[in-house]
């Protein structure tokens, strides 16, 4: 007797079962422990490989600035951040970014609820 998917999970159909002389139907076998496995390690191999990338093209370079800049020491950081041009080139990034960020904030707003709406 050959035994349908449908009559194995249950749902009836008009003829779930067929009569033939071939052999039986072997049982079927989900791979529970792999897939469970699998489950758990992931989201740690996806969280790690983001780390990573982080790491690589962030943190690598800004640990590089910070080195370069403190590299002769502390005192020659600070007179060149204490320099008149410096001070001026910070009050004109922070100015820019004051500027900026709102402005992005509402054009971004304002793109996402029409991509959204039309």
């Amino acid at each position: 007797m050959v035994v349908t998917q449908a009559a194995r999970t249950g749902k009836h159909l008009a003829m779930s079962a067929v009569l033939t002389s071939s052999a039986p139907i072997a049982p079927l076998v989900i791979p529970v422990r792999r897939s469970i496995a699998w489950a758990r390690i992931l989201p740690a191999v996806l969280i790690t490989i983001a780390l990573l990338y982080l790491a690589l093209f962030l943190l690598v370079p800004l640990a590089a600035v910070f080195y370069e800049a403190l590299r002769k020491g502390a005192t020659v950081y600070w007179e060149a951040i204490s320099d008149p041009d410096a001070i001026s080139a910070i009050k004109l990034t922070f100015i820019a970014a004051l500027i900026a960020v709102p402005l992005n904030l509402v054009f971004g707003v304002a793109a996402a609820w029409a991509i959204a709406k039309f």
